[in-house]
């Protein structure tokens, strides 16, 4: 992709950390930065960032919150309110990152991935759903 997170990054070294600003005022009464600051360096980031460029749409899954929990550091004292949460913070960063993604001049070709993805969930709920209406005669 010409114009992906990396490429927004390179020209404007500000767009991650204005995502994690923004995400960090949506949950004031945790301490999100410095956990979104570190992750945001690593690999388990770029793999998010991927998924993004790729047009994916349901890119939070247990493997990058736990990936944000052990690489970033994010602590909360009871593990399954932390991974809902953590969860909920990485939700809410990548929306904030495709909206920069969105805007930016390569916003065509990630809008054109992400209608090309749900086309192709659609397509494939559909077939599924009449496969199994065909099953059932």
């Amino acid at each position: 992709m010409p114009d992906g997170i990396r490429a927004l990054r390179a020209r404007d070294p500000d767009v991650v950390e204005s995502a994690i600003v923004a995400t960090s005022g949506v949950y004031p009464s945790i301490e999100i930065d410095a956990a979104l600051r570190k992750w945001a360096e690593t690999a388990g980031f770029d793999a998010l960032i991927d998924r993004l460029e790729q047009g994916q749409r349901n890119v939070i899954d247990a493997d990058v919150v736990r990936s944000f929990v052990e690489e970033g550091d994010f602590y909360l004292p009871d593990a399954e309110d932390r991974d809902d949460t953590a969860a909920s913070v990485l939700s809410t960063l990548a929306h904030h990152l495709v909206d920069a993604l969105l805007q930016s001049s390569g916003g065509l070709a990630v809008l054109a991935n992400r209608i090309e993805k749900l086309s192709a969930e659609s397509q494939e709920a559909t077939t599924t759903h009449i496969d199994a209406g065909f099953a059932a005669i």
